[in-house]
């Protein structure tokens, strides 16, 4: 069992992206652009958090979780 284990799928998105986690993995997350703009940023309190994207731009972007199990970066692409 991988106590931080973390899926964001899809990739690429369109309208909603989607943060699955084990429980209390990470607490919060910040959406940054390829610049290092803060997008958007939020807390996570549950497994499977689905965040609206339809307000970003098309490009590259970074995904930032916090938590109990430190820092974890992954990229992805809005469509």
């Amino acid at each position: 069992l991988v106590s931080n284990n973390v899926s964001i799928y899809p990739n690429p998105a369109t309208n909603v992206l989607t943060i699955t986690m084990s429980i209390d993995a990470y607490t919060s997350y910040t959406i940054t652009n390829d610049i290092g703009q803060t997008m958007i940023h939020d807390e996570l309190t549950v497994s499977k958090t689905n965040v609206n994207i339809q307000s970003l731009p098309m490009g590259l972007y970074y995904i930032t979780l916090r938590g109990n199990n430190g820092t974890k970066v992954k990229k992805f692409v809005k469509m």
